[in-house]
């Protein structure tokens, strides 16, 4: 039988076939792999902003809270000091 060294046999040649077919194939998921890391990352930043300002509203919110808190009690100090009697025009 003759083999001609230049020329790939076909069970060489349909490995070649199958070999750029999986070729392409990795690519592909490597791209979409890609693509979804892309996103993921930005997800994560975007997630990440809004956590941040979360936090600094809650810290505002609690700054705002201890205020009024703080106000209340000094009113209600102030009410108990007020006797309970008459007004003058009675």
């Amino acid at each position: 039988m003759f083999i001609n060294k230049d020329r790939p046999d076909i069970r060489s040649w349909s490995m070649m076939l199958i070999m750029e077919d999986t070729s392409d194939q990795l690519d592909e998921r490597l791209d979409r792999v890609e693509i979804k890391l892309a996103y993921l990352e930005d997800f994560l930043d975007r997630l990440q902003l809004a956590v941040l300002e979360q936090g600094r509203q809650m810290d505002k919110l609690n700054q705002e809270h201890r205020v009024l808190k703080d106000k209340i009690l000094f009113l209600t100090k102030e009410l108990e000091e007020i006797p309970n009697r008459k007004p003058p025009h009675y």
